[in-house]
């Protein structure tokens, strides 16, 4: 698919909701979420939630998993099953971490299918309800279908979820030193508290290495301490779905 194409499939899943759903919950929630799953977040980021009695939500692509890709070590099979015991919770990212636009309608159903399919073979109590649109990039020709396999979608438009949400195309923020600093972080989890609202932060690996996808211990710390001091429900995705009544 041109990009030309592809950009506007993106803005179309931007703007056009399949459905819109009004959110119910009672107090302002805050989710922690990582993307890819590098080892470092299912053992550094998963031990410092744990410190926070918090669960986070983990994208997987299956494929990635125990694969030294890119710039990290993946998560291997038994961490994310480490994962999964400890109350954390694994969510799809397609099975191989490919843009939607370059898969047709086919290839994109195996992809969901074959996740789905790795998961249950490692244990069949993982059932992968919620996504996240891969490289941040969604399209609106898969969306329906989307929509009708999983509860949520993940974007990473920054913003705040409350009010009428598009459940499909869920705003987010980042907690990355190279896309944000502790002003930006306590300044999203006060938009949030103040409009009892749904902030999703997302990152990929945890730890002081200072590359462009990394979260520093420090970070991580001070976003779950803040939302704790605020007062603010820490769940995550399929818990905040059911908190916001999604």
């Amino acid at each position: 698919m041109p990009r030309t194409t592809a950009r506007i499939q993106n803005r179309l899943a931007m703007h056009v909701p399949i459905r819109r759903v009004a959110m119910t919950n009672t107090r302002p929630i805050v989710s922690f979420t990582f993307d890819d799953v590098p080892r470092s977040a299912a053992t550094l980021g998963a031990e410092i939630l744990r410190d926070h009695d918090a669960h986070g939500t983990f994208y997987v692509a299956g494929r990635l998993a125990g694969e030294n890709e890119g710039p990290w070590l993946h998560a291997s099979v038994q961490e994310l099953l480490t994962l999964h015991r400890a109350g954390h919770e694994l969510a799809c990212h397609t099975f191989s971490h490919k843009h939607l636009y370059e898969l047709g309608g086919s290839e994109f159903r195996a992809e969901e299918d074959r996740n789905a399919e790795f998961f249950r073979a490692l244990d069949s109590g993982i059932v992968l309800r919620n996504f996240a649109y891969p490289w941040g990039v969604a399209d609106f020709r898969r969306k329906r279908e989307l929509a009708r396999r999983f509860t949520t979608c993940r974007s990473v438009l920054p913003g705040i979820n409350r009010g009428m949400i598009d459940p499909h195309f869920l705003h987010s923020m980042p907690l990355e030193e190279a896309h944000t600093n502790v002003a930006a972080v306590d300044h999203a989890l006060d938009e949030a508290r103040d409009g009892n609202g749904w902030l999703i932060f997302y990152a990929h690996e945890v730890g002081t290495g200072g590359g462009t996808f990394c979260c520093s211990p420090a970070l991580l710390r001070h976003a779950l301490a803040g939302a704790q001091r605020r007062g603010m429900q820490i769940a995550n995705i399929a818990e905040a779905t059911r908190l916001a009544g999604i």
